[in-house]
Order: C-alpha cells, then sequence, then structure tokens
C-alpha cells in the first residue's frame, strides 16, 4: 500500500508540474514605424550634432567653444565642433592648415603625413595638452 501511495504521489506531481505550468505570454507587436524626417532634430531639451562619422573621442579646448572629435572608423577623421553653434569642419586632415612639427617632443614622428594617405587617416584615442597663448598640442 505504502508503494501504491508513493506511486499515486509520483504521477500526482507530474500531473501538477506538467500541466501546471502557464502558457506561454505572447510577444507583443511592435509599434508601427514612424517616419523620421529629421534625424538631427532636437528631442526635448537634447540636440544632436550631425555629420560625424563616429564620434569616440572628445577634447575641450580650454577657453573656447570649440572641440576637437576623433573618428576611428574610415572617414572619421578629426573634426572641430563649436559647441556654440553646433557646426562642425575638419581639422585634420586638411590641407589649408598649416603643421608644426615638434621634434624635440616626437623624435620618431617622421613628419607631416603625405596628402595622399589622408583618406586613410582614423584617430583612436586623443588627448589635448593645454600650451601657453592658446596654442595646445593634440
Amino acid at each position: 500500500m505504502k508503494g501504491f501511495r508513493t506511486a499515486v504521489c509520483a504521477v500526482a506531481m507530474v500531473i501538477v508540474w506538467g500541466c501546471g505550468g502557464s502558457e506561454p505570454t505572447p510577444e507583443p507587436e511592435p509599434a508601427p514605424a514612424t517616419e523620421v524626417t529629421d534625424a538631427c532634430a532636437p528631442v526635448g531639451d537634447i540636440q544632436f550634432i550631425c555629420d560625424l562619422i563616429s564620434p569616440e573621442d572628445l577634447a575641450v579646448i580650454p577657453d573656447s567653444e570649440w572641440l576637437i572629435a576623433s573618428g576611428n572608423q574610415e572617414g572619421g577623421m578629426l573634426h572641430l565642433v563649436n559647441i556654440r553653434d553646433k557646426s562642425t569642419s575638419v581639422l585634420y586632415p586638411n590641407t589649408q592648415l598649416r603643421e608644426q612639427l615638434d621634434a624635440t617632443a616626437y623624435p620618431t614622428c617622421p613628419g607631416p603625413m603625405d596628402p595622399a594617405e589622408g583618406a586613410e587617416f582614423r584617430a583612436h584615442g586623443l588627448y589635448l595638452k593645454p600650451g601657453d597663448a592658446r596654442v595646445h598640442a593634440v
């Protein structure tokens, strides 16, 4: 009789465990997609700066309304960003800039990059060392 009760209890537990589970909850249907008319439009108090490729590192230029943003993807380059009006421009590579190589501080640097290599330039890791007279080292 004891074995029969144990078997009945075991079968009852299997039935309870097997039947006691709830049905899977159906996934909610996704909300319909809304058309984005301007990906750079503000969202509440949040404003976006567009036209940068994968901005990764930011360096604030002291006592100015500018920062430098790097991009570690093809076409990323270094960009100068005006934080007041949200405008951007390519900082490097840029044939209009005058480069000042500090050969004493960087003796192993081979010098300015060949303009033909400009499209290959990618910046990963960025540091701005404040200097005197508004001349800083990046």
